[in-house]
């Protein structure tokens, strides 16, 4: 499943705290070394209430009357042998042919090349994908509560941390 974000520019908080067991362990008394990252467990913070939205590719096949939609609108790359899902020359056409947006089971999509057939998602698309890539700094940060920006590729989403100079300007002068 594709798992993608819109072009929203927001920040996002990621907050490192210790893990349970840790946790429990410090409770209890016992000494534990917060530094290490080992022990650390970590969470996203969306900006908005209702999440920052984006798009996802879903699990559910795209076809009509049983003619699948997985080659897309525009270009088909069947298989050897098979015939081309977007109708032959001068035939007739699937009705999602040379269509960006279709229904498909009830549901509008928007076809996005590499990506395929997608639906709007309404959360926090940040926390929702749940392989996005930590900071690089990640190990050597304190517990708490850290800014980061979602930066977005072919592949998915790493998080990066936001610099201190660009934190205050933020505060200055709100982009969002």
């Amino acid at each position: 499943m594709h798992i993608w974000r819109e072009a929203l520019d927001v920040s996002h908080i990621l907050v490192i705290s210790l893990d349970r067991d840790t946790q429990a362990r410090l409770d209890a008394g016992e000494y534990v070394f917060p530094e290490d990252a080992e022990s650390h467990e970590h969470s996203i913070v969306c900006p908005y209430t209702g999440g920052c939205g984006g798009w996802i590719g879903g699990q559910q096949p795209h076809e009509v009357d049983g003619k699948s939609a997985s080659c897309g609108p525009e270009d088909c790359i069947c298989d050897d042998g098979q015939p081309s899902c977007l109708g032959e020359d001068g035939g007739e056409h699937p009705p999602w042919y040379d269509q960006e947006d279709f229904e498909f089971h009830g549901v509008m999509h928007t076809w996005r090349h590499g990506h395929g057939w997608t639906v709007p998602y309404d959360g926090c698309i940040v926390r929702y994908n749940s392989s996005y890539d930590l900071p690089y700094e990640y190990d050597e940060l304190p517990l708490g509560e850290h800014e980061v920006d979602a930066e977005w590729d072919d592949t998915g989403c790493t998080l990066v941390l936001v610099p201190e100079a660009a934190k205050q300007t933020r505060v200055l002068n709100p982009q969002v």
